[in-house]
């Protein structure tokens, strides 16, 4: 039960950390993140990027009951909307279009 708590903790995480990137990226694309917010958003992503390979090899392994390929999760939501199937296809195209796509104005993730 623990495990679940801290793995939906996780996801969260992961997912707010997403929303800060997107926005950063969106930022620094229109020249408007410069200085002390540029170097801060990089440590944003860094930490990003770790706990987005933290929750790929625990808690989305678990999820879709499978060993991580990639070192991301999106890479996984990504190969799995390409090529997967059934429940793990289902479940891909949820993540994408429900927590993904919406929040990536670049069309990375949809």
């Amino acid at each position: 039960m623990i495990y679940a708590a801290y793995s939906l903790l996780a996801f969260f995480a992961l997912w707010v950390l997403f929303l800060a990137v997107m926005n950063l990226g969106e930022a620094r694309a229109a020249g408007k993140l410069k200085g002390f917010a540029l170097y801060a958003g990089y440590i944003v992503l860094i930490i990003g990027y770790a706990i987005d390979f933290v929750v790929q090899v625990g808690p989305a392994s678990v999820l879709w009951l499978e060993l991580p390929r990639e070192t991301t999760v999106s890479g996984r939501v990504a190969r799995l909307v390409r090529s997967g199937s059934g429940w793990r296809f289902r479940l891909a195209i949820w993540f994408r279009d429900v927590l993904l796509a919406p929040f990536d104005r670049t069309g990375g993730h949809g």
